[in-house]
């Protein structure tokens, strides 16, 4: 039996050996594509920005001072922790899922108690919704590096797409996420009290 679940618990180690590849999408205007963030924005040419900090914007490079470049160096890097950290709550997701599933298979062949398989899972959840809500942690300082970039760097100032809204949007779906969490908590403790 331990061998079984060796095996169904080495599946997802495969199926998401090849997740970090692609554009990462945040937002409606923002893409992490390969070595570069390209931010949209409507009725304009695409702007890029570098891990070194280099701003281009229709493929023209603009002109940035050693401050400027740190904040658009700032930006890319935050750009990359929401791939990184979406990354990571989609792996720990799949494998809430995948344990899910697991557990419940052995359970029948182990004795585990249905309680304990319920508890262990929503325990895995609990570690989804950290790992999520560290993008909307990104999300504020994206803002935040955005906002400072706008009044800085004039041209820069209609790819400031983010607002307070959508960081807030972020939140509150953590919140609600961690309440449905509770909720489920206090309504099993109610099923078995």
């Amino acid at each position: 039996m331990r061998s079984a679940r060796l095996i169904i618990l080495a599946i997802p180690a495969f199926l998401l050996a090849g997740c970090n590849t692609g554009d990462t999408h945040i937002g409606s205007a923002i893409v992490v594509a390969g070595d570069q963030a390209v931010i949209s924005a409507a009725g304009r040419p695409d702007a890029t920005i570098s891990a070194g900090g280099a701003l281009g914007i229709g493929g023209t490079p603009v002109t940035v001072t050693a401050g400027q470049r740190q904040l658009l160096r700032h930006y890319y890097e935050d750009a990359m922790q929401v791939r990184t950290h979406g990354l990571d709550a989609g792996k720990a997701g799949a494998m809430t899922g995948l344990h899910a599933i697991t557990a419940s298979i052995t359970g029948l062949f182990d004795g585990t108690s249905k309680e304990q398989t319920k508890a262990e899972v929503e325990a895995s959840t609990q570690q989804v919704i950290a790992a999520a809500s560290k993008i909307c942690h990104d999300l504020a300082r994206i803002q935040s590096t955005q906002d400072a970039l706008a009044s800085q760097i004039p041209a820069f100032k209609p790819y400031a797409q983010l607002r307070d809204n959508d960081v807030n949007d972020c939140q509150d779906g953590m919140d609600r996420a961690r309440d449905g969490v509770k909720q489920a908590q206090a309504q099993a403790a109610a099923n078995n009290g």
